[in-house]
C-alpha cells in the first residue's frame, strides 16, 4: 500500500485527463498487462481512453510491424485532435 501513489492504476478517478496507451505486446521493460489493467481502470471510472496494442512491439515499439506503429502515431494524433479541440 505504501506504493499506491506510485501506482498509476492505483490512482485512477474520474477526473483522470483523457489517455492515450501505446504498447508492444513484447514489452519486457514494462509488461503489456499493465496498460490492459489501466484500460479497466478508464473504463471503471469513465475515462476517455485508448489502447493500441502494437502486436510484438517491445518497449520503444522496436520489432513491431512499420505498419502498426504508422497507424499508432496516426491514432495518437487523432486522439490529441479529439481531446483539444
Amino acid at each position: 500500500e505504501k506504493f499506491y501513489p506510485y501506482m498509476p492504476v492505483k490512482n485512477v478517478t474520474a477526473d483522470y485527463p483523457p489517455t492515450l496507451l501505446i504498447h508492444g505486446t513484447a514489452d519486457t521493460d514494462v509488461p503489456h498487462e499493465q496498460s490492459v489493467l489501466m484500460q479497466r481502470e478508464f473504463k471503471k471510472h469513465g475515462v476517455s481512453h485508448r489502447l493500441v496494442s502494437i502486436k510484438g512491439g517491445e518497449h520503444g515499439l522496436g520489432g513491431g510491424d512499420p505498419r502498426a506503429i504508422d497507424d499508432a502515431y496516426k491514432a495518437a494524433l487523432a486522439f490529441v485532435q479529439k481531446h483539444t479541440g
